[in-house]
Formats: C-alpha cells, sequence, structure tokens
C-alpha cells in the first residue's frame, strides 16, 4: 500500500468502486434481466408520487432542525436547500465521506463559525442514533415474530449502536461541565494536541447541553425520519406490496448498513446487495427482490440528486438576491455611529 494518503484513497476508492459493481453484476445476475425490465418498467407512479412528497417533508424537517441546531437566523427556505446539499454530499460519495461537506457547507451558506457547524453536526447525528436505535429496538420485536433469520443481525446491531449511544451519552456526562468553562481538565491523560482540537467542540456541547435532551429537537427528528421511513416505503410499493411490518425490519437493516462506511460512489452494487438479500431472508422471491432492489435505490438516488441541484441553485438565487438587497444592519450601525461622533464633536 503507497505511503501517500492520496494515493492510499484512490486506490480505496478503486477497490470499493470495483466491488460494488461486481455486487451489481452479481445482483442481476440472480436473473433473468428480461424479466427484471419488465418489471420495472410498469412501477405505481401514484406511490412514487407519494414517495416524492413524503421524502420532500423530510427534507423541510431535516431544514429546520439544521437551523435550529445552528441557532441560525437565516431564513427556512435557505436552511432547507443547504439540508438537500448536504444530503447529496453524504449519499454520493464513498466511505460517508459526504459528512465533512456538513461543515464546509453550513459555513458558506448559512454564514456559521466552523465550532458551531461541528457542533450542530454532533448534535444532529446525536439525534439521528436515538432514533436508529428505536427503530432496531422495534424491529427485533418484529424479527422474533416474523424474519427470525434475521434476528442475530439485529441483535448484534443493536448492541453495537446502543453501546455508542451509552458511551456518547457518558462521555457528555463527564466530560463536559454543565455551566461555562471546559471540562478539558478530565482529559489530561490525552495528547495535548488532542485536547487542544477537542476543546472548541466540547465548549460548544458545553453551551447547548441542553440540546441534548429538546423537545423541539426530539420533535422534529422524529418528522425526519417518519418522511424518510415513508419515503423509503412508498418506493418499494411501487414495485412490490410488501406488508408495513416486514418494511420495517428491511428498512431497519438498511440504515444500519449505510452508517458503515464500506460504501463505494453512491453505494451502488453494496445498497443493492443487501437489499436483495434482505427481502430474500423476508421470504420474497428473488425476482421481485432483485428488480426491487434495483428500482428503489434508482429512485431513492434520482430523488437525492433532484433535490441537491434544486437546494445548490436556491442557494446561489438566494444568494444573488441578497447581495442585490441593500445592507440593513451596515445601515444602522453607520447611522448609530455617525450620531455618536456628532456628539463627540459637540
Amino acid at each position: 500500500m503507497p505511503s501517500h494518503p492520496a494515493a492510499r484513497k484512490a486506490i480505496r476508492f478503486i477497490l470499493l468502486t470495483t466491488a460494488g459493481l461486481g455486487l451489481i453484476v452479481y445482483v442481476l445476475s440472480r436473473a433473468a434481466l428480461g424479466e427484471v425490465a419488465e418489471l420495472l418498467r410498469n412501477p405505481n407512479g401514484g406511490w412514487i408520487v407519494v414517495g416524492v412528497l413524503a421524502g420532500l417533508s423530510a427534507l423541510c424537517a431535516n431544514g429546520l432542525r439544521l437551523r435550529s441546531v445552528l441557532k441560525s437566523e437565516v431564513s427556512a427556505r435557505r436552511a432547507v436547500a443547504a439540508a438537500a446539499l448536504t444530503q447529496l454530499f453524504v449519499n454520493l460519495l464513498p466511505f460517508r465521506a459526504g459528512e465533512a461537506g456538513f461543515p464546509l457547507i453550513t459555513k458558506r451558506y448559512l454564514a456559521t463559525e466552523w465550532e458551531t457547524s461541528v457542533g450542530g453536526w454532533v448534535l444532529l447525528r446525536w439525534w439521528d442514533l436515538v432514533a436508529v436505535t428505536s427503530l432496531l429496538l422495534a424491529s427485533v420485536v418484529v424479527c422474533a415474530w416474523r424474519a427470525p433469520t434475521l434476528l442475530p443481525v439485529l441483535l448484534l446491531s443493536l448492541v453495537a449502536l446502543g453501546g455508542v449511544l451509552t458511551i456518547s451519552a457518558g462521555f457528555i456526562v463527564w466530560v463536559v461541565p454543565g455551566g461555562k468553562g471546559w471540562g478539558g481538565s478530565r482529559l489530561t491523560w490525552l495528547p495535548r494536541v488532542v485536547t487542544s482540537r477537542l476543546q472548541p467542540l466540547l465548549e460548544q456541547v458545553s453551551q447547548r447541553r441542553s440540546d441534548l435532551v429538546s423537545w423541539r429537537l426530539g420533535v422534529l427528528a422524529g418528522c425526519y425520519w417518519c418522511g424518510t421511513v415513508l419515503q423509503a416505503y412508498c418506493f418499494l410499493l411501487a414495485f412490490y406490496p410488501l406488508d408495513p411490518v416486514r418494511y420495517l425490519v428491511l428498512f431497519t437493516v438498511m440504515i444500519v448498513v449505510s452508517m458503515v462506511p464500506v460504501h463505494g460512489f453512491a453505494g451502488l452494487g453494496t445498497v443493492e446487495f443487501i437489499h436483495m438479500q434482505t427481502l430474500q431472508a423476508l421470504g420474497i422471491p428473488g425476482l421481485v427482490a432483485v428488480s426491487t432492489a434495483v428500482g428503489c435505490h434508482a429512485l431513492a438516488l434520482l430523488t437525492t440528486v433532484l433535490f441537491g441541484l434544486a437546494g445548490w441553485l436556491a442557494l446561489h438565487a438566494f444568494a444573488g438576491a441578497a447581495a442585490g438587497s441593500p445592507p440593513t444592519t451596515p445601515g444602522v450601525l453607520g447611522h448609530e455611529r455617525g450620531r455618536l461622533d456628532h456628539r463627540e464633536g459637540g
């Protein structure tokens, strides 16, 4: 393996992309291509429309919670546009590298400080972790009843996510103080370079500790995940009428897998493979499982790309409108400064 970081990243990207293409070939080889194309040719358009609307509602909820965690005064539509662009990066880039785009996008388009952006990202992922763990709990109960073959996988995932959630909560309680100041004195066993980089983030979490149990963020996270679950279910119903009980298991498995940074570009190959295998474990025939996996991922990617491009265009349109409008705040400050100068001169 080359020692240069860029070379290592390029090799990992090539390997993952090659593995993804290989998985796509494997998935499509499980059924006749003509039969798969026939099933994909006539989806239920009504369910697709409902799915797009559900995805739009989830995006609006995500934009509102983004605006809330950043304590930003920007308009709701600008926050929603930034959320759409962020989601595009997260879903397309390999290794979940798009997560790094969150502070970059919010800093550029929402004018937030770097530490505030990173702190907001931590809060969003905290609530996402709570939501996914709750879904896992429900899925474990359902699995014991309808799909016992998937129960070990879900139990292992539940233990892992529950452990991460517990460790995160313990870290916040132990390290982050409830009042002013920073809990860095409890991290003296770490190298100084580490604690110096953790300090701004811990200060952000310390100042907004109440957001970790905020009912507003909890409600917005619930709305976001309900819209996301409904969108994916509607896209699935466009190809196959899977009952809601088994769908809950399928969605939970797909979300847990998506959290692991092993996907190539846009999750091509790995998403279809896991989707197909889970559907077959739930008792769905191979041909239907293959066509449904391919169709659902295609619709999800198309929706994400369209929403992301619309968000990017909206952010630049809003920026142009803002640039053309008269500066209100600087004018007020300048007026007050002139009054002060006049008094001093008098």
